[in-house]
């Protein structure tokens, strides 16, 4: 197979960190309700992390560029819809690693793709930034004393997840539940049954883009 060599990208970020629009949240509703739970989990894209992107596609035509592979983006984003639709066959959830995808646009492009999903992670921790407004309830939450975990439905690795995490100033998080490793979703819900068989007796609260979920109460 044929190994990549990365050029420059001409495609920029389409959305300016600092002319994001921020979902207002009532924080003194949330945090007196965060206050009966032993438990806060959040989510990390659209909650914790944010990308400047309309579209995960603009990061795929940023790769496109910089790998010099033909119509990269649409393999990408069909490689990823095929893995899950074989998972969803497999496991009875539409779930995908990184190193899935990434060794079917191996299979579909015939060049070695190891350097292509590295270089992806390494765009993500480039561009992700925190969301200020769930920074400010993540660290009053460990003012509060609360435990807090990360529970995500997302092709990623959990190392990978905390690396993104941590290197946007997020610390002090017990463990990570992602979907890459259980081949379970949040979105179905048997993530979440992960999360309580780790925690059973204690009440958790979830925190999510536009969703608050009582996971155990």
């Amino acid at each position: 197979m044929k190994e990549l060599k990365f050029c420059e990208s001409s495609i920029k970020c389409d959305i300016d960190p600092k002319e994001k629009n921020f979902t207002p949240i009532n924080y003194e509703l949330l945090l007196e309700t965060i206050a009966d739970y032993d438990i806060v989990s959040f989510d990390v894209f659209d909650t914790l992390i944010f990308r400047p992107f309309t579209s995960p596609r603009v990061l795929f035509l940023m790769m496109e560029e910089k790998l010099s592979i033909y119509r990269f983006a649409q393999i990408r984003l069909e490689s990823e819809d095929e893995i899950c639709a074989e998972n969803l066959e497999k496991y009875g959830n539409d779930t995908s690693t990184i190193e899935e995808i990434y060794e079917r646009i191996g299979e579909k492009t015939n060049k070695s793709i190891k350097n292509a999903a590295e270089l992806e992670f390494q765009l993500e921790l480039k561009y992700c930034f925190a969301n200020p407004v769930f920074t400010k309830i993540f660290e009053q939450c460990k003012r509060l004393g609360k435990k807090i975990i990360i529970t995500s439905d997302i092709y990623f690795s959990l190392e990978q997840i905390s690396h993104l995490l941590s290197k946007n100033g997020y610390s002090g998080f017990e463990t990570v539940f992602v979907s890459s490793c259980f081949h379970k979703t949040k979105r179905k819900g048997d993530l979440f049954d992960v999360v309580r068989s780790r925690y059973p007796s204690s009440k958790i609260f979830h925190i999510g883009d536009q969703e608050f979920e009582y996971i155990n109460s």
